[in-house]
């Protein structure tokens, strides 16, 4: 995590109580830092003095912090090995307090989304297509313009001179590398820990820079597929939930969520909180497909109407609508023979 970063983040509280007071490393812990960068450390609360630590490069800013380390205890320490990182003693005897070390095993189709979305979000896999290919003509203009090249060329005309900007459910990074490219400083956040490892290898270069991967063609083949991103130094990445984001009210310019609020457990309370953050006359950025986890919460929340028509009447009182289209293709590539195709609702507002 980037030093600098601790401006902006804030304590994200806990048993789902918001506490927003200043994160400080905390110095009685031992640390890992070099210039601008945390690789290993605890961040502590001036407020309520919760913890939070950084692992591998990565803060994980969550409320229920002992659940998720037993969750992914596995899978960190997997990714360090792979990647040559020492955990410290110290910060081994901090988990192992924390019950970390009674984990579950690492979900096993984690490295394969960590790969559909690195190539979902930059590559371009028509070199991999035969002429004949009955996909080929829609996916080639789709490569021309995509589901975040059109979600920019929407917003960009609203922007002005933007401070901060959140991109919730960032995945692999592509939409945080798009709007550092916009902004003074552009964060992801993500519950996954590896695609926020990810995302950091991409738009930082930390801890080592991803500059290829492994594209799976079916299940026994892949291909080593070239990424070429130029480093974004304004980005951060960090692990955080959409409901209880470490960021204070009304300290974003921006707050964007693509392909999110259909698969939150709280999609009320999504944006409620991308409300709560967003600052007077900021931009509320949505994109997404609508393919529910439908339960009574979800229905009842949606009254009844189609979603995209539900979402524009909620925002509308709050936001005045500056753009929107719909039925915009999304694509998920998972092999050379399975494409998943998704249309999307997309909505940039400003906060009145």
């Amino acid at each position: 995590m980037r030093l600098s970063a601790l401006d902006d983040v804030v304590c994200p509280g806990t048993a789902g109580k918001p506490c927003h007071g200043r994160l400080k490393v905390a110095s009685d812990k031992a640390q890992a830092i070099a210039e601008d960068e945390i690789a290993e450390g605890i961040l502590r609360c001036e407020r309520c003095a919760a913890e939070y630590p950084v692992l591998c490069g990565v803060a994980i800013l969550v409320a229920d912090l002992a659940a998720y380390l037993r969750a992914n205890y596995a899978l960190i320490l997997s990714l360090a090995m792979e990647h040559g990182l020492v955990i410290g003693k110290a910060m081994l005897d901090y988990l192992h307090r924390a019950g970390a070390h009674f984990a579950k095993r690492a979900e096993a189709g984690a490295p394969r989304a960590v790969s559909d979305y690195l190539c979902a979000h930059y590559d371009n896999v028509l070199d991999l297509l035969p002429p004949a290919h009955p996909l080929l003509p829609f996916l080639r203009e789709y490569y021309e313009r995509d589901i975040y090249t059109t979600v920019i060329s929407m917003v960009a005309p609203h922007l002005a001179t933007p401070g901060i900007v959140l991109d919730i459910g960032c995945s692999v990074g592509r939409m945080t590398h798009e709007l550092a490219t916009r902004s003074r400083a552009a964060y992801g956040l993500d519950l996954s820990f590896d695609s926020v490892f990810a995302a950091r290898r991409v738009l930082l270069g930390l801890p080592t820079r991803l500059t290829r991967y492994e594209l799976m063609r079916d299940e026994s083949v892949r291909t080593e597929r070239p990424l070429n991103v130029t480093i974004a130094p304004n980005a951060e990445c960090v692990v955080a939930s959409g409901t209880l984001l470490p960021f204070a009210t009304a300290s974003c310019d921006v707050v964007a969520s693509a392909n999110v609020v259909d698969v939150s457990g709280d999609p009320a309370g999504l944006v409620r909180e991308k409300l709560r953050t967003l600052a007077p006359r900021g931009l509320f950025v949505l994109t997404d497909p609508y393919r529910w986890n439908v339960n009574a919460s979800v229905m009842q929340w949606l009254g009844g109407l189609p979603s995209g028509v539900a979402m524009r009447m909620q925002l509308t009182r709050v936001l005045e609508i500056l753009a929107e289209a719909d039925d915009v293709p999304w694509v998920m590539r998972r092999y050379d023979r399975e494409f998943l195709v998704y249309f999307n609702h997309c909505l940039v507002a400003r906060k009145r």
